[in-house]
């Protein structure tokens, strides 16, 4: 699994990523949310010309919130984009 946090650069980085963990398959990114800012979590097959997809998602509120992804199955490419 590779992870890739990516900001846009409009928006103060004040999202963080907390803590990551694996355990059975399953890959839990704890994030630092910023309130009103959305928070998606997509996965691709390749970074180069590859389609993201949409996995999990949430409307920051100031909180942490836990986001999950099923890491089963063939090697994918993860990113945390904040809109």
């Amino acid at each position: 699994v590779y992870l890739l946090v990516t900001p846009p650069s409009s928006i103060p980085r004040t999202t963080a990523i907390n803590s990551v963990t694996l355990s059975a398959g399953l890959l839990s990114l704890v994030v630092q949310t910023v309130p009103g800012q959305p928070c998606v979590i997509e996965v691709t097959d390749r970074l180069e010309g590859g389609d993201w997809r949409v996995i999990d998602q949430t409307i920051g509120d100031g909180q942490s919130h836990t986001m999950q992804l099923d890491t089963q199955g063939a090697a994918r490419f993860v990113r945390l984009r904040t809109q």
